[in-house]
């Protein structure tokens, strides 16, 4: 089997892309590795082994991740959503706001359905992993309006 190159991204749900994510959770937080493992109750060794992607996490890890760091476990095994549980829920209600706004300032009437469709386009990507911005929004109300 050939070796891949270095410079490939790596399965969203592969042990190193779970070790990215959990390194930058840490480097977020200010937090040593060691000061992370101990958060977590595991040795430092351990956790140098989950960064690097060199062992698999367990469910146990996974679920001290949830209760010290309130990671969402769908977001730190695939890359799906958000990295903190809550935060979906706010960042919907934010994007709904800032639709409305977009709406309001261009002065385009999208009926609810149509509304609906951006709403739910968005959604869907954010629960795949992906960040839709704003440019791209502007553009399905463009497709959109009537």
């Amino acid at each position: 089997m050939p070796e891949q190159p270095s410079s490939v991204v790596p399965d969203p749900d592969s042990d190193v892309a779970i070790g990215k994510r959990l390194a930058l959770i840490r480097v977020g937080l200010g937090m040593t590795q060691a000061g992370f493992a101990a958060s977590l109750n595991v040795s430092p060794r351990s956790y140098q082994h989950y960064e690097k992607g060199t062992r698999s996490i367990s469910a146990e890890l996974l679920r001290e991740l949830r209760a010290c760091h309130g990671l969402a476990p769908n977001w730190v095994l695939l890359g799906q959503g958000l990295p903190r549980e809550g935060e979906d829920a706010e960042a919907l209600a934010a994007f709904v706001e800032e639709l409305g706004a977009h709406l309001v300032a261009t002065q385009v009437s999208l009926p609810p359905k149509n509304q609906g469709k951006i709403i739910s386009g968005w959604w869907k990507a954010l629960r795949d992993g992906t960040r839709v911005g704003m440019p791209d929004v502007r553009h399905w109300v463009d497709l959109l309006k009537e």
